[in-house]
């Protein structure tokens, strides 16, 4: 059949599906016809497209698989050099955080000196007041930062992908309960409420609180 012939008898029945109403038992049937006509022209289609499609679908399989055979050893190979790359950079970003760290020790520790000289000097002078005040002020230090020594490679980049799951499921429920756990952390399996309901159907209907069940017609 010719793919313009097949347009036309689709474009018309189509039309016809949307306008057409059933009123009477006669009409019913007629239904059932064109609803017959839809299934016979689907067919034809599927007999006239199907090989075009299973010829194209074999062409692009192996084409993928073609793509696939000399592409994965290099995406293998990137993964392999990022993880290492992820690793280094990773210690020299703690190689860097502990720098700062005993920098800001040491940083701190001179500045708690210096108030301590200061106060040394004031309390000499009998300014008592005064240096108990210069000891008990907030302690001042000079802000530090270390920065990792990581070179900058051009198109490379990692992000941080955060997770989380539950491993408690009581501890949850009991969280949700004293109002520490969002009601939005929960979410009903529908996979295990559809298969629920197709196994006892009309009986499934108010066995679970909060769960609603019916039947769809299709």
């Amino acid at each position: 059949m010719e793919t313009t012939e097949i347009q036309n008898e689709v474009q018309s029945l189509a039309v016809q599906a949307k306008d057409f109403l059933i009123q009477t038992q006669e009409g019913y049937s007629l239904a059932g016809n064109l609803w017959q006509l839809a299934k016979e022209l689907r067919t034809k289609i599927a007999e006239t497209f199907d090989p075009i499609i299973s010829k194209a679908h074999a062409a692009h399989k192996e084409a993928v698989a073609q793509k696939k055979k000399h592409d994965d050893p290099l995406e293998q190979a990137q993964r392999t050099i990022k993880g290492k790359m992820i690793t280094w950079d990773q210690e020299q970003a703690a190689i860097a955080r502990k720098k700062q760290l005993e920098l800001e020790a040491a940083e701190k520790k001179r500045a708690e000196e210096e108030v301590l000289e200061v106060a040394s000097l004031m309390e000499d002078a009998g300014l008592h007041e005064e240096a108990a005040a210069v000891i008990a002020a907030p302690l001042e230090t000079a802000p530090i930062s270390v920065k990792k020594d990581t070179p900058k490679v051009t198109g490379f980049s990692y992000r941080s992908n955060w997770k989380a799951e539950c491993v408690d499921l009581k501890a949850m429920l009991e969280g949700w309960k004293e109002g520490k756990v969002p009601i939005q952390a929960f979410q009903a399996d529908e996979s295990f409420l559809r298969k629920q309901a197709g196994a006892l159907k009309e009986a499934f209907k108010g066995m679970y609180p909060g769960v609603k069940c019916w039947d769809e017609k299709v």
